[in-house]
């Protein structure tokens, strides 16, 4: 009871030293302010899943040694988390961009420019694009030029597939109106048979690494499940049973690295970020 009492008075410590560190108002420079904050709130999560995932456990199976092996893995819940948020940000961009290009389309054929088209896709555009027209949008009307605007999109994007779509669209404007519809419209096209190709081979790919982490977590279920024996614990808790837990902790991180690793689709390199095709500075 006396280490159950330790252990909840150093958590809200931790929680409460994280929470005055990330909201000083120390003299240092705004960049050091900005570097302290930063780590904190990334490492922040981490912490706190690994603290309340320990307490979680030792409550129930009353194992020390038990209950730190498999906080460990808990982990993984925010590096998960962090993985499939940026996953389907990329998802959303890459999906959104034929509805952009086939709505460029329909405003050059109704007689304005390239530049007027972009314009009014600020409030009218696919939602997962709009943050990103509208910084193409304000630069436009501050006068800037064009490829510099479209140079802004391609950084704020982050992506491959946008650095294509980009350049195409400076080669559209460069080419004029006369076959910049010719264009777009292929550019729509080969988009969707990429995202129809890509979404095809992420659904055979999910179902592949759905299984082989239910393989590496189905081990630490059962030892949970033995762990409400007394004997589990004890046995466990000698220096043999010890180095099983932390051999074990060791050989399902490296198994999970290497599924992430085997299982992702191949990024493609930004070949094109500091590329403008003409006019400009590089």
């Amino acid at each position: 009871m006396n280490r159950e009492i330790l252990i909840s008075f150093t958590t809200l410590l931790l929680i409460g030293g994280f929470y005055l560190i990330y909201n000083s108002k120390s003299s240092s420079t705004d960049v050091v302010i900005g570097m302290k904050r930063k780590i904190v709130a990334r490492a922040f999560p981490f912490i706190i899943v690994f603290i309340f995932g320990y307490l979680a456990i030792y409550t129930i199976i009353k194992s020390m040694e038990i209950s730190i092996a498999v906080s460990i893995l808990f982990l993984f819940i925010p590096y998960l988390q962090e993985r499939s948020l940026a996953r389907k940000r990329a998802r959303n961009i890459r999906s959104a961009w034929p509805e952009m290009i086939d709505q460029l389309v329909t405003g050059i054929q109704s007689g304005v420019s390239l530049s007027e088209a972009l314009l009014t896709l600020k409030t009218r555009g696919p939602i997962p694009l709009r943050p990103f027209i509208e910084i193409v949008s304000k630069s436009l009307l501050d006068g800037e030029n064009f490829e510099i605007a479209m140079r802004k999109l391609k950084t704020a994007c982050n992506l491959a597939e946008s650095d294509q779509i980009v350049e195409t669209l400076i080669l559209a404007k460069t080419l004029g109106s006369k076959d910049i519809g010719i264009v777009l419209r292929t550019l729509s096209q080969f988009l969707r048979e990429d995202l129809a190709i890509r979404i095809e081979i992420e659904a055979k790919h999910s179902w592949i690494k759905n299984s082989a982490v239910l393989a590496g977590v189905a081990p630490w279920i059962l030892l949970l499940i033995l762990s409400t024996q007394p004997e589990t614990i004890a046995a466990y808790s000698t220096s043999v049973g010890l180095s099983i837990l932390l051999a074990g902790v060791l050989l399902t991180v490296i198994a999970f690295f290497w599924m992430e690793k085997v299982g992702a689709l191949p990024i493609r390199r930004r070949v094109l970020e500091k590329r403008i095709l003409v006019g400009s500075e590089a």
